[in-house]
């Protein structure tokens, strides 16, 4: 049975997928595998599945939201295709956590992945606007899915 704790460092959710494994934050778990590590590909959403963003390490991971953080611009993930090519090549610079301490379990939780800033398309700038910082926010429940699929992984014979 897999146990859902909260690591005492980001407040993130830890993983334990065995009573012998050591329980993994999903924060240092995704460190690992995406910080500076450079986005080389989107998977466009397709019906009610998440899009996909694939990194260099070949790490795809589900994503909700795209975001800019200095303007609050927040597009939905139909709007990809308008914003795919400027994020391609650009690399994962942080990685943060905002956990919801009232909640009991991990649902309203956020995995945020902040890309090194970049210039906005056109259509997104003001005009006296030049560089912006992008995040990407992860789905979490589709990330821990993954996570714990690599953990019993390592864990089984």
């Amino acid at each position: 049975m897999t146990v859902f704790l909260r690591c005492r460092e980001h407040r993130a959710i830890l993983v334990q997928v065995a009573v012998t494994a050591a329980p993994r934050c999903v924060v240092d778990w995704m460190t690992e595998r995406a910080l500076h590590r450079r986005v080389k590909d989107f998977i466009l959403p397709a019906g009610r599945q998440p899009g996909y963003v694939v990194l260099d390490s070949n790490l795809a991971f589900p994503v909700v939201a795209l975001s800019t953080t200095q303007d609050d611009i927040s597009l939905d993930l139909s709007s990809w295709e308008k914003y795919a090519k400027e994020l391609l090549e650009v690399s994962i610079s942080a990685i943060t956590y905002l956990a919801q301490p009232r909640n009991p379990g991990y649902e309203a939780d956020r995995l945020i992945l902040h890309v090194e800033p970049f210039r906005l398309p056109v259509f997104l700038r003001e005009e006296d606007e030049t560089d912006d910082i992008v995040s990407i926010e992860a789905y979490l429940a589709g990330t821990l899915k993954i996570m714990m699929d690599e953990e019993l992984r390592r864990v089984e014979p």
